[in-house]
């Protein structure tokens, strides 16, 4: 059987997807997943094997503004060298990343058939433009972030790329996305949509505290695990004195704890529940989240009524543009925060958007880990 390889960047998000395609892949090929310590969970949960390496996790703060990851060349290559001794361990015959970064130096220095996960998003045809002032900024940090990666690809033999999009394309770009959300006009033949990927959640709701009236709206927030902490505070204040039940989940951007105190009979605060089975126990629900596709994806496959995306980077904000322009949400900014309940009401009074059908007909079109798992064997087979 071929070896296949899957080398995630260290974000609960890339590591999520990267795990349910490595367990598709599994019964038909000898796989590692490249995780470091506090990801290990992931795997064992679902049952595939996994490399320990120690690399820090994604800084998304960093990452919202486009900063390097590391700070030195010395850094970054501890990292990039990591990642390259868990590949001459293992020996693959592919690799398979989610925003490569680091591990594309060794990955191209050893010339290996190279599968990545990229996010339709990305695209540049949904770019964002910069606010006044800060595209040179930005153009900057872009170009800092290429300079650190060619004087540690050059230290360990890795051929330079020629631009910072270079950095997170490979030999075959698969895009977790549907073309319905996200479609990409003259999409080069190396790039195929598959789907979102995403781990079986734990359903149904056993919470016997977590009791939802299906016949009564729902409002369900959920911040992924890099939404801002500030922002979940807010919306639990802003909530709590409504009628509406409401549930939210904190995930790893705060101790539910944190927010006991806003609970009331129909207002719950949990660390984590099953997000689907929530959003499907009422037959009216609107989502309030940070604009992770993970979340997005979840809400449009159980069709709730309408989204609320308050961002916590530029790729928020453009998946939140998206939604707006279908219908299906809004983009909430800094100042739509001092009104939430006006928002959500707005949204449950509003009638539910067309293109939910369009979405739902493309999900079952596009399903996931099973249509990754056959284009990445055809692709290792044809190598």
């Amino acid at each position: 059987m071929k070896r296949v390889q899957l080398l995630p960047t260290q974000g609960l998000a890339h590591v999520s997807r990267t795990v349910a395609l490595a367990a598709a892949l599994a019964p038909d090929h000898v796989v590692s997943t490249v995780l470091s310590a506090p990801f290990l969970p992931l795997a064992e949960l679902a049952g595939v094997p996994a490399q320990v390496v120690d690399v820090p996790p994604l800084d998304y703060d960093r990452f919202s503004r486009g900063d390097p990851q590391w700070d030195s060349a010395d850094d970054l290559e501890a990292v990039a060298s990591a990642y390259g001794r868990a590949i001459d361990d293992f020996g693959p015959d592919a690799v398979v990343t989610s925003m490569p970064l680091a591990a594309s130096i060794p990955i191209r220095a050893r010339g290996l058939p190279h599968v990545t996960l990229f996010d339709a998003c990305n695209h540049p045809q949904f770019r964002v433009p910069d606010p006044p002032g800060q595209a040179s900024e930005r153009s900057e940090r872009a170009a800092k972030v290429l300079e650190l990666m060619g004087v540690v690809g050059a230290r360990l033999g890795a051929p330079p790329e020629s631009s910072s999009r270079a950095l997170f394309v490979a030999d075959l770009n698969l895009m977790p996305d549907v073309p319905s959300l996200f479609p990409i006009r003259d999409l080069p033949r190396s790039f195929a949509y598959v789907g979102p990927l995403a781990l079986p959640t734990v359903g149904p709701v056993r919470d016997p505290g977590l009791r939802i009236d299906p016949d009564e709206p729902l409002v369900y927030v959920s911040m992924g695990s890099s939404g801002r902490p500030e922002h979940m505070r807010t919306l639990a204040r802003q909530l709590h004195g409504t009628s509406y039940q409401v549930v939210i989940t904190t995930g790893g951007v705060l101790p539910a704890r944190e927010l006991a105190a806003f609970e009331r009979p129909g207002f719950h605060v949990r660390d984590f529940v099953p997000g689907e089975a929530v959003m499907a126990a009422s037959r009216r629900t609107v989502v309030i989240c940070h604009g992770g596709m993970g979340t997005v994806y979840q809400a449009l496959g159980q069709r709730v009524h309408a989204l609320l995306v308050v961002p916590a980077h530029r790729q928020h904000v453009r998946i939140g543009m998206r939604l707006a322009e279908l219908g299906l949400g809004r983009l909430l900014g800094a100042d739509d925060l001092t009104d939430v309940p006006v928002a959500v009401a707005e949204c449950f009074a509003a009638p539910a958007a067309g293109q939910r059908d369009a979405i739902a007909a493309d999900l079952r079109t596009y399903p996931g880990a099973p249509l990754a798992r056959d284009l990445v064997t055809t692709f290792v087979a044809g190598r």
